[in-house]
């Protein structure tokens, strides 16, 4: 069994950060098909980072460059990994 396919369960949050809508809605869509049900989205990467504080995550797909923050998708990440270690 695969890492995505243990993940499938309706109650695995996802949260889908992209500053670009469309994209979000394919991701969205995809992650739908694949039979994810609890989906959370973010256009901006600290709103993302926000949520996740409220509620984590059992995946976070991120895009690559969050133009209007100044942030790469590894930077959000990174800052993630750091937040979440304090959190639990």
């Amino acid at each position: 069994m695969s890492s995505l396919q243990t993940l499938t369960n309706s109650a695995d949050l996802v949260l889908v950060l992209d500053s670009n809508a469309a994209s979000r809605s394919i991701v969205i869509s995809m992650l739908r098909e694949a039979g994810f049900t609890s989906i959370r989205q973010a256009a901006r990467a600290s709103d993302g980072i926000a949520m996740l504080a409220i509620e984590p995550c059992a995946l976070v797909v991120c895009d690559s460059i969050f133009e209007t923050e100044g942030f790469t998708g590894g930077q959000v990440l990174g800052r993630i990994r750091r937040e979440m270690l304090l959190i639990s």
